[in-house]
């Protein structure tokens, strides 16, 4: 079975079973220079389902960058939400920090923490992804807006905190 066919499958998987890891999948996925072909082949599918697929493929085929930057400029929330984790894999990281750094900002302003598909704490799981050391400054600027904001309920204060110290945590154990 040749690379496109694999992609097929795995992206299939999903479908199956949103709980099953499609990474564990791609890890030892020969490179055939085939993943542009299968991008355009799954443009007719729902955006949401190719932004997530492509946010895990992106850290195994870093030419899909691309498609997750043209997703992060869709409309729908879900689809720019699930790019921009991807787009945080990639050399180009920074304009997804400022994003998720926004989109929680938001939900403080709106009081909204825990409203939509997308609460806070998913949106600061995707901050702490990976290399917790690039993202300590970001998860910092969210403390200490969060902290500024005059009405913040103090359980929702207490849970940022807790991310921030979470993230020192890991930061201190990387060095």
């Amino acid at each position: 079975m040749d690379e496109f066919e694999r992609l097929e499958e795995i992206y299939s998987y999903m479908f199956v079973d949103m709980d099953l890891s499609n990474e564990s999948f791609m890890e030892d996925l020969p490179n055939q220079g085939q993943s542009h072909r299968f991008l355009k082949s799954i443009r007719d599918r729902p955006l949401k389902d190719q932004a997530f697929f492509v946010r895990a493929l992106v850290k195994f085929r870093p030419e899909c960058k691309e498609r997750l930057q043209e997703l992060s400029k869709e409309d729908d929330e879900d689809v720019q939400v699930l790019a921009n984790a991807g787009l945080l894999h990639t050399p180009e990281y920074a304009g997804s920090i400022e994003f998720f750094k926004r989109k929680i900002y938001e939900r403080l302003a709106d009081d909204s923490l825990n409203d939509g598909e997308w609460p806070i704490h998913f949106l600061l799981d995707y901050l702490m992804e990976e290399d917790v050391r690039t993202r300590m400054q970001a998860i910092e600027d969210v403390l200490v807006y969060a902290k500024g904001v005059k009405e913040i309920n103090p359980i929702q204060l207490a849970f940022i905190t807790n991310y921030y110290e979470a993230a020192k945590k890991a930061e201190s154990a990387d060095e």
